[in-house]
Parts: C-alpha cells; structure tokens; sequence
C-alpha cells in the first residue's frame, strides 16, 4: 500500500508542475491521500498504545517483591499495584476489531480510489490540455505547494537550531525504533520500555552507578558546578528492575496509608515514578542531582542555585532536563528539577536552548532524516 501510494503521489506532483491550470484536482488528489495516510497512522497508534498498555498491566501484576536497597535522599517515589483478576481482564482488554476493521477498509477504500483517479483523471486532463500554454500567474503558487511537499517527504535534513518548531504536542503516528538511534538518543517512557537484552557496562561516579560513557562528561559537569561555587550531590543512578519495583511498591503504599484507593494510588505514583522497565534510571544515562543544602524532591529544588546553574550549564556536557515545567502532557510526568538526562552535546544544545522535550527532539529528528 505504501508503495501505492508513493508512485500515484509522484504521478500526481509530476504531472501538477506540467499543469498548473490543473492545480484543483492536484490538490483534491494530494489530500485524499494525505487523508488515508492519517488514517493508517491513526490506526497504527491505537494499535502501538494497546500493546504498550498490555506490557504495562502485565508487568505489574508479577511478582513484585521488596528490595532491600535505599535510595540515596529523600525521594518522592515510586511503585506497585496489585491488581485483582478482574481488573487485570478489564486492563487487558484486546483492540475492538469492530472498529478497527471498519477504519482500516476506509482506509483502504481511500487509497484505492486515489489510485484510481490518479491513473485515470491524470491522462485524460493530460490530453485536454495538451495545447494549452502554462499561466505564470498561476505556475508559482502551484508549483510552490507541490515543491515543499516533495521537500518535506524526500529530503534528508538534520535538525538544526534555525528550523526550531516548539510544539505542544508530539505526533504519536510516529513510532520510534530504539535500535535505529544513536545509544544516546535511546527513548525510554510510558510508551517505548527499555529495550530487551539492553545491556550497559557501569561505572561509579560519587557513589552512584552510571554508563561508562557518560562518566567524564558528567564528571566535567560535576567539577565545573563545584569551581562556581556548587554545593551539588547524585541522590540517584543507574536502577535495576528489583530496584524500581521496590521503588513503585513503595510509592503506592504510601498514598494507599492517606486513604487512596489502589486505582487512585497508582495514577497519583505515576504521575512522578515511571512504570518498571520504563524509567530512564534503567538505562544508566540518568541521574538525579540535587543541592546539597535541599535534597527533597519537591518543586522548591528548582529555586535552588544549584539547580538553576545546572539547568544553564548542562547542556555543555551533554545532559538535559529531562521532565521540565509546562511539558507534563508530553512527558507524562511532574517537572523534576533534578533530572538529568545524557544525549550528548549536540542533541542537549538544541533541545534545552528550544525549551523542548527528548521526545519532540526525536519527532523532528526522525522525520527529517
């Protein structure tokens, strides 16, 4: 079907910029195709989300037991819930083929008549207009319109400071292959969990476990922040699974002691710990960095002096804040002022000079290369 697509597509920009008077029934034919496009997007999102939620439910309802390990500082934490059998079927609930099925044959329906109008309509406005001259009056807009949709889907591009877009949202058509990117672009939340068989070869930085390749960057980060008068402490590493899940189960205890039910308990954990297999800590490329003078983890931390010169300075070595203030609907979690996050210099450059999340970095990264 995308082959399909791509050749009437071709067809239809060829033969707009031979005719521009044609520019109607160009347009009408682009975005019939643009409409079964989305809707094959859409139905490839609902179907990712249904998978990752099955995940999710599935890893939560294991065998959750207490791990012995603190954690460094106080932290606000973490999670696990004990689902009963019927809210686990109700949680596990398959994809409604009744409304995918419908969807995918408009979607089909959509494409084929495209297709056809496209090898039939084409020729024989092709033969009508066979002796007529080009309007230049009319050439431009056209052949504008059809120029940048040939840019915007074929040419490669690197994502670059000028072309900076904030958005609000990301487009959860796009799906991100983790084993495609670069190791330091890996994306780890709700929806993408750490990859299986991911391995990492650790390191000690002041106590806390990292990736062996961010340990100089970080300890450049770390040193710089002392020379200006830093007082700053890694509270928090690399985690394991146990680690995490003692973390969530802990978490969700304690919002079920102030009277929240599990539900409530979960949805309240979830909002400032990830879900096991599903937090960055697990990637070893994270760490959490308070002031010594206030390690809670509250949003008083972000007033501090050394979270504000690290939330300047970071991104000279790499690092990013990673759960920032007023992107809670993209990241899914409460802004975490000591959150640090390695992707490298050039990646951390743009995205905290455009004030934007690693998840719409990778949007943008991934559609334009």
């Amino acid at each position: 079907m995308v082959k399909i697509t791509m050749d009437i597509k071709e067809k239809i920009i060829s033969y707009g910029k031979e005719h521009p008077k044609d520019k109607k029934i160009v347009i009408a034919l682009l975005a019939g195709i643009i409409f079964a496009e989305n809707i094959k997007k859409a139905i490839l999102s609902g179907i990712r989300k249904q998978k990752t939620r099955r995940k999710k439910v599935l890893a939560e309802v294991g065998d959750m037991n207490e791990y012995d390990e603190q954690f460094g500082g106080s932290h606000t934490s973490i999670r696990n819930v004990e689902y009963n059998s019927e809210q686990v079927k109700k949680q596990l609930k398959p994809v409604n083929r009744a409304v995918i099925v419908p969807i995918a044959l408009v979607c089909m329906a959509a494409v084929g008549m495209t297709a056809v109008a496209g090898n039939s309509i084409l020729p024989v406005t092709v033969s009508a207009r066979e002796s007529l001259e080009n309007s230049a009056a009319d050439t431009k807009p056209v052949v504008n319109l059809l120029e940048q949709s040939e840019a915007q889907e074929i040419e490669p591009a690197v994502v670059t400071k000028a072309e900076t877009q904030t958005s609000a949202s990301v487009d959860e058509s796009i799906i991100i292959d983790n084993e495609a990117l670069p190791w330091n672009l890996i994306l780890v939340n709700d929806d993408y969990p750490i990859p299986e068989n991911y391995q990492v070869e650790l390191v000690y930085v002041e106590g806390k476990q990292v990736d062996k390749r961010i340990e100089e960057d970080l300890k450049d980060m770390l040193k710089a922040a002392k020379a200006a008068g830093m007082n700053c402490k890694i509270c928090s590493g690399y985690r394991t699974s146990a680690k995490q899940e003692s973390l969530v189960k802990k978490d969700v205890q304690k919002y079920k002691a102030k009277g929240y039910d599990e539900e409530e308990a979960l949805k309240l954990t979830y909002e400032g710990v990830a879900p096991v297999d599903h937090s960055e800590h697990q990637t070893g490329l994270t760490v959490d960095i308070v002031s010594a003078s206030h390690q809670s983890l509250d949003a008083a931390h972000a007033d501090t002096k050394e979270a504000i010169w690290l939330k300047e300075h970071c991104m000279e070595y790499g690092f990013i804040v990673r759960y920032m203030e007023g992107k809670e609907d993209i990241t899914h979690r409460k802004a975490e002022s000591w959150h640090f996050r390695y992707v490298g210099v050039e990646a951390a450059t743009y995205i905290m000079e455009n004030d934007i999340t690693l998840e719409e970095y990778l949007e943008e990264y991934i559609t334009k290369n």
